[in-house]
C-alpha cells in the first residue's frame, strides 16, 4: 500500500469486530484510505463497506480507525475490475 496503487485500484482488508458478551465476531471489509504506522502499533483509516449486523454503533460507509493487528484478509481490485487476496472467500468456496 505504501508504495501506492495504480490509478483506479482500491486495497480493502477484512477486519474482525467483536460483539456481544459471548466472544463472537462479525467480520466486515474496511476500504484503506491511509496506513498509520508499521508493526504492531500501526493503524488503519478507512472506510466500512458492509452494514453491520450485530453492530449498532457501526454504519456502512462509516470512517473509522482499525488497529492493523486487527485485519484477517485483505482484497485489491484492479481498475480492470480483477480482485486479488480474499482467502476467506477462496476458503468458504473449496
Amino acid at each position: 500500500f505504501r508504495r501506492g496503487l495504480r490509478p483506479g485500484e482500491r486495497l480493502a482488508v477484512k477486519v474482525c469486530f467483536p460483539y456481544g458478551d459471548q466472544g463472537a465476531n462479525e467480520y466486515m471489509w474496511v476500504e484503506v484510505q491511509y496506513w498509520n504506522g508499521e508493526g504492531s502499533g500501526a493503524t488503519i483509516d478507512g472506510v466500512l463497506l458492509n452494514q453491520p449486523l450485530h453492530r449498532p454503533d457501526l454504519k456502512l460507509g462509516q470512517t473509522l480507525r482499525v488497529e492493523q493487528s486487527v485485519v484477517y484478509d485483505w482484497l485489491r481490485i484492479t481498475a480492470g475490475g480483477r480482485q486479488e487476496g480474499n482467502f476467506t472467500a477462496a476458503a468458504l468456496e473449496s
